[in-house]
């Protein structure tokens, strides 16, 4: 947090259609300051006996208590699978930073998939940033190092995500290799300002996991 403030940080989870399952406060924070919050989203449903399957997103919202909004407020997505956690550093959507109304949506990122590694990547429509919209039109391309090997569009409804599993996905290219590890470009596109993605790979052996977001 960058700005002399008191904020309270709340989780909102969501299901398949958008609509909001529950709220949860987490705790207040004050800046300057070195205290930072975790909050545990499976021990959390488990209270409440939510399934997880039914939970499409989450997202993590910031109100001021006292003092003004900061710029930037940094937020901290840990995902892992039984190994070495993956930790992916990004930043709260600020309403105050203009975007022009005919912004569309553009982010790239890789993953490395085959062999011994599998990867999921999460396509999601962020209802943060862009809120009046019903649903994102994605147009996803994918590249190895020989260039462009599969091309998908899909629908996602606002504040939900669609999920790709990788090397999975890539049976549908006949013949192509999933023997061995491989770098795998991705890019997203869309008309509407607001698509993002977030990866998660691991090594089915060791269970370590590695993860990024979208650029």
């Amino acid at each position: 947090i960058l700005s002399p403030s008191k904020l309270q940080i709340s989780l909102n989870i969501f299901d398949h259609d958008g609509n909001e399952i529950k709220e949860y406060d987490i705790d207040s924070l004050s800046s300057p300051g070195t205290k930072f919050l975790d909050a545990n989203i499976e021990s959390l449903i488990s209270q409440d006996s939510i399934d997880i399957d039914t939970i499409s997103t989450f997202s993590v919202t910031a109100r001021t208590l006292s003092g003004k909004m900061p710029t930037r407020i940094g937020h901290q997505l840990v995902y892992g699978n039984g190994g070495l956690d993956t930790s992916i550093a990004v930043s709260l959507f600020n309403h105050n930073i203009y975007n022009p109304p005919n912004k569309k949506s553009f982010k790239w990122g890789q993953i490395i998939t085959g062999g011994e590694y599998n990867a999921y990547v999460g396509v999601v429509a962020d209802g943060a940033e862009n809120s009046n919209i019903d649903h994102q039109d994605a147009k996803i391309k994918f590249y190895d190092d020989t260039g462009l090997i599969l091309e998908e569009h899909i629908v996602v409804k606002n504040r939900t995500a669609n999920v790709l599993e990788f090397p999975k996905i890539l049976t549908s290219i006949n013949g192509y290799p999933t023997n061995k590890p491989k770098s795998i470009w991705c890019v997203i596109e869309g008309e509407q300002y607001g698509l993002n993605f977030f990866t998660a790979t691991w090594n089915n052996k060791s269970n370590h996991c590695s993860g990024d977001h979208g650029f």
